[in-house]
C-alpha cells in the first residue's frame, strides 16, 4: 500500500519488492499528483461513482443482456431485492 501512495505522491520512490540487478531497491519514477487529483484518485472518484443519485448519468439505449452473459432481472436501476425466501427469519 505504501508503494502505491509513494507512486502517486513522489517524484521518485522505491519498493522493497522491485530490485535492480545488484539486489538493491530500484528507484522508480513517481507521478507526484497535485492534491486535488490525488484525493480524486484515492477516494473522491469512488464516492462519486457509488453515490445514490449520480449527476448526468442517463441510460440512452436498451441493454442487450444476452451479450453480457447474465440473466436479465425485472427491476429498475438501483432497486434492491428482498432476501430469498430461504433466508427470511434467520
Amino acid at each position: 500500500m505504501q508503494c502505491y501512495v509513494d507512486m502517486l505522491t513522489l517524484d521518485e520512490y522505491t519498493c522493497s519488492f522491485v530490485k535492480d540487478r545488484q539486489g538493491k531497491d530500484m528507484k522508480l519514477k513517481g507521478l507526484k499528483l497535485s492534491e486535488v487529483i490525488l484525493e480524486k484518485v484515492l477516494y473522491k472518484n469512488y464516492e462519486d461513482f457509488t453515490s445514490r443519485k449520480p449527476v448526468g448519468t442517463v441510460i440512452e439505449r436498451e441493454i442487450d443482456w444476452s451479450k453480457m452473459n447474465v440473466k436479465k432481472l425485472n427491476r429498475k436501476p438501483g432497486q434492491a431485492f428482498p432476501p430469498p425466501v430461504s433466508m427470511k427469519g434467520q
